[in-house]
């Protein structure tokens, strides 16, 4: 996978935004930058956070598990409630807590 342009777009609009910063504080109130926030920034996370739960979920073996109801509701799937981008639904399941296994909890080896 190359570089996301959201991201690298991201990466150009904070540069351009602290020199246009730097110039305002020196008294150039003029200076404005001319890379705009990526507009599909949020769209592009969401959807990459989702396909991440989606293969932690499927890695686990939990996809209908609570991992797999987390996917849902970040999703706005089922559940009632339109979910998504404004959508303004509050997430309560800890999307990255480790589902509840038979022999006690997961530990990291790290």
């Amino acid at each position: 996978m190359g570089a996301v342009p959201e991201l690298m777009q991201l990466v150009a609009h904070t540069c351009t935004a602290r020199v246009v910063l730097q110039r305002w504080r020196e008294g150039d109130l003029a200076a404005r930058s001319r890379v705009s926030y990526p507009d599909g920034l949020l769209a592009w996370a969401q959807k990459t956070f989702l396909r991440s739960k989606r293969q932690q979920a499927a890695l686990l073996g939990t996809a209908g598990g609570r991992a797999g109801e987390a996917v849902k509701r970040v999703a706005g799937v089922g559940g009632g409630g339109g979910g998504g981008a404004g959508g303004g639904e509050e997430v309560t399941t800890p999307l990255l807590a480790a589902p509840a296994r038979p022999g006690g909890p997961l530990r990291s080896r790290l």
